[in-house]
């Protein structure tokens, strides 16, 4: 295998959205192989160090939020993923989180949800719903939306395609992430306190004497998140 051989598997991959960490660690393996390959004499060159990916792949990391207009064009539409997008708007879930969510963990009658990934901090988080997007929890909740269950990593991946091309018949540019940088821009746009925000994304905070979830702090964070313009505000276009 030749880097002709192997530049179009990594060009294949960044074009269907894979990030830098994912190349980077097809790279990696990639690397390995052929220094295994050398040492026993089934090859005599590395072409993996010639793979290359970085600058466009690193293009991915910068996050642009989704406009007020571009809110505004999802409220309308009727295309089911233009739900789950503002799931991810409203909520600043990572974009695996949300497919990792158990139905059990969701509380409609107290708008909230449980789950979260990748930190101590993330993980098992009061999740507070705006008031706006709580039927769309439930559609997700009764499975009327397609990725449905626990399975996060593989169902996250089958929601990449139809995102992207969602957003082409949107005319819009973005990655799944932007809607959580959203969320962190619109709580900073409506002056959410910074404290509540930090716990919804699941950061850390060091006053640990307020960790502790109790069901006045849940209906304070939501009621925190209600302060975020919902649908009748965007569809008389904020």
């Amino acid at each position: 295998m030749t880097l002709k051989d192997l530049q179009p598997l990594f060009d294949i991959e960044f074009n269907k959205g894979a990030g830098y960490s994912k190349l980077n660690n097809m790279k990696v393996v990639c690397s390995k192989v052929f220094n295994y390959a050398m040492k026993y004499d089934f090859c005599d060159k590395n072409y993996s160090i010639y793979i290359k990916f970085g600058k466009q792949a690193e293009k991915r990391f910068i996050h642009t939020p989704f406009t007020h207009d571009e809110i505004s064009a999802l409220w309308k539409s009727d295309n089911p993923i233009a739900k789950i997008v503002l799931i991810y708007i409203y909520t600043g879930l990572r974009p695996i989180e949300l497919t990792s969510i158990r139905l059990e963990d969701i509380h409609l009658e107290d708008a909230y949800m449980i789950g979260g990934v990748k930190t101590a901090n993330g993980k098992n988080r009061v999740i507070p719903l705006h008031r706006d997007i709580l039927p769309f929890i439930k559609d997700f909740k009764e499975g009327n939306i397609e990725f449905c269950g626990v399975d996060g990593k593989s169902k996250y991946n089958h929601f990449r395609m139809p995102f992207n091309e969602f957003m082409k018949s949107m005319k819009m540019s973005h990655s799944q992430y932007d809607a959580r940088h959203t969320f962190a821009t619109l709580c900073n746009e409506y002056e959410l306190n910074d404290y509540l925000v930090k716990k919804m994304m699941g950061y850390s905070c060091k006053d640990l004497t307020k960790d502790v979830y109790t069901h006045a702090s849940i209906e304070r964070l939501v009621n925190e998140v209600n302060k975020l313009p919902g649908k009748d505000e965007y569809n008389k276009s904020l």
